[in-house]
This record gives structure tokens, C-alpha cells and sequence, in this order.
């Protein structure tokens, strides 16, 4: 939800912003695989005046029937019956008070309850106070009112830690909220490349042995029922870095030239192997070799230009792992 894990009283001054809390609630009530089977509303609004009810009707359609406003057309044993449990029931507290006492409201599945009054009435304090004694502490509250008065003072044990906003100070933290959760959306498209990234890496270059360490290291410090979230864990970090899936994958550059290796995986290569058979045998430094790509019986290593003629002649015909190495420029796609 957008609000914090504290209450908030919210002081409107003249007009109550229909419009504002009902746009609030379409954020805050999104649902979530966890709800889509819940037995009762996650939300309420209770209101002071039926007029009130008659506005919320009017700015709900969008909404309806996922959202349902109550009536008591003045008697309560009229009330409409909640149907389906919808997310949200909006009604005067009368209304709330029989819907909670004939069992047809849940308060314990009520995540975000709204409480707007419209003048200074001990009445309606009264039946708020019934109605939080049956919700307090299994929900978020947001209390909207034209001005501080001592009814707030009577119900503040049922509150957590309340927060006095002026209206137009609480709409632009809710604006500020609402793009922070835009900004902090993942991308899964992007996520997507990045797994299938790390899957080719895994699957072209790494060397089984060498992970398999890894996992042992792994599975001896993490449970079974925890691995899946330190997998998303570490790809949520990996993702903010925006790193790569592996160093070794960085792009070639124009002073690049792909040279063909006759040597491949079936002979248990793999890039760091590559990598120091180069450098080992000739006058190339790290930075002169780029990315290496190794497939079953041969490879394709990335080699600084002004270097590829010595790669070429000091590696063609030696023998390594067992066999002749044939190297020499790769042939390039047609």
C-alpha cells in the first residue's frame, strides 16, 4: 500500500477530495494473487452523510462491480448485502456497524479502511469507535476531516502512531509515493535478456567443475526453502549494478579480430584456458584478448588487432590437450 505501516489524520478544510481518495484506493487496493481469494472486502470507506454515499456512486463506475457502495435507503434491515466480496464496500457507519454485526464484513480481511467525516458529530464518533474496536491493528487507517477536534483525542489508542497531514501536503507525498514505485518497477524484459544472458554464459563458457564449487558452497549455507529468494536477492543487486552477465562478454571493439581455434569443450576447454594458453606462449597482455566464445569442438577468441599475426603463428600446430591446434583468422558470416 502507499501509505506506511502508521495511521494518518488528514485535514481537507473545506471540500471533501472524492476524487483523491478514490484514486487513492485504486492504488492501494490493487490486488495481488494472495487477495484474489479473499472471503470479504480488503477495503472501507465509511462516511458520515448518505449524500456522501451518493458521490462515491457517481466516481466509482470505473471500478464497479470489483468495488461496491452500500445503501440502507434509511433502514438499516434494508441494508444491501455485500456481494461476491468485492475490494471495496463504501457506506455510512450505520451501514458498516450491521454489515460487521450480521457477519456480512470480515474485519479481520479488511487491509485499508477510510473514515471521512464531514462535521463534528459525537454519533458517528461513537460508531467509529465500535467499528475500530472490531479492525484496530489489522489494518491501515486514514481518517479524513475538516479540522483537529477532542473526538480524535478519544479514538487515538486505536491508531498507530498517527500522522497529522494537511490535505494538499498528504496528495503531494501520495504523488511523490506513486512515481517512486514507477521508478523502482522491474523491467522483466530486461531481466529476461540478463537470465538468458547467464544461461548462454553458463552453457558456452563456464567450466561445470568450477560452479560446481560454487553450488556446493551454496546449498551448504542456504536452506532449501530460502534458495529461490537469495537467487532473486542476488539478481535484483546484479540488476541495479547494471552489470553485464560476465565480464568476459564485453562487446568486441574495432581493434578486435576474431580468430578461430581448433580446440573446443569436448576437450574440457574453456575461456580461462584460452586465455592463459595466449598469454603463456605469447607477448599479449589481458587487455589485448577480448571475448571468447567456446563451443563443442572449436572457439572464436576476440584478439587485438596489431597482435592476431603473432597468435596465429606461435599457436597454429602446437599440440594442446591432446591434439594439433589449427589457428588462424575465423571466417566471417556471410
Amino acid at each position: 500500500m502507499l501509505f506506511s505501516a502508521r495511521d494518518h489524520i488528514i485535514n481537507y478544510n473545506d471540500r471533501i477530495p472524492y476524487y483523491a481518495i478514490i484514486q487513492f484506493c485504486a492504488s492501494a487496493l490493487q490486488k495481488s494473487e494472495q487477495r484474489k481469494h479473499a472471503e470479504a472486502p480488503q477495503g472501507l470507506i465509511v462516511v458520515q452523510r448518505e449524500s456522501d454515499i451518493d458521490r462515491f456512486f457517481s466516481l466509482t463506475a470505473d471500478h464497479r462491480p470489483a468495488w461496491q457502495v452500500v445503501t440502507s435507503a434509511g433502514n438499516t434491515r434494508d441494508l444491501q448485502i455485500p456481494q461476491s466480496s468485492p475490494e471495496l464496500i463504501i457506506g455510512s457507519s450505520a451501514s458498516v456497524i450491521d454489515l460487521i454485526r450480521r457477519q456480512d464484513i470480515v474485519p479481520e480481511n479488511i487491509g485499508l479502511m477510510i473514515i471521512i467525516e464531514a462535521n463534528q458529530e459525537n454519533s458517528f464518533w461513537i460508531d467509529i469507535e465500535f467499528i475500530l474496536t472490531k479492525t484496530y491493528m489489522r489494518n491501515i487507517t486514514a481518517i479524513f476531516s475538516p479540522e483537529l477536534h477532542e473526538n480524535h483525542y478519544g479514538i487515538m489508542s486505536y491508531l498507530r502512531k498517527p500522522v497529522t497531514h494537511q490535505l494538499q501536503q498528504w496528495l503531494n507525498q501520495q504523488q511523490e509515493m506513486i512515481m517512486a514505485k514507477r521508478d523502482n518497477q522491474i523491467n522483466e524484459e530486461q531481466l529476461s535478456d540478463q537470465l538468458a544472458g547467464i544461461l548462454k554464459e553458463i552453457h558456452e563458457n563456464e567450466d561445470p567443475q568450477e560452479l560446481d564449487e560454487f553450488r556446493r558452497v551454496f546449498k551448504k549455507n542456504v536452506s532449501v526453502f530460502k534458495r529461490a529468494y537469495v537467487a532473486a536477492y542476488m539478481l535484483k543487486y546484479f540488476n541495479a549494478g547494471g552489470k553485464r552477465p560476465s565480464k568476459r562478454r564485453r562487446e568486441s571493439n574495432a581493434n578486435m579480430t576474431s580468430v578461430f581455434i581448433g580446440i573446443g569443450r569436448t576437450r574440457r576447454v574453456y575461456p580461462r584456458d584460452i586465455v592463459g594458453l595466449v598469454l603463456d606462449k605469447t607477448s599479449l597482455q589481458r587487455e589485448d584478448i577480448g571475448n571468447i566464445k567456446i563451443l563443442d569442438n572449436y572457439s572464436f577468441a576476440d584478439i587485438n588487432k596489431e597482435k592476431t599475426d603473432e597468435v596465429i603463428s606461435v599457436l597454429n600446430g602446437i599440440e594442446y590437450r591432446g591434439r594439433t591446434l589449427n589457428v588462424n583468422y575465423a571466417k566471417k558470416k556471410n
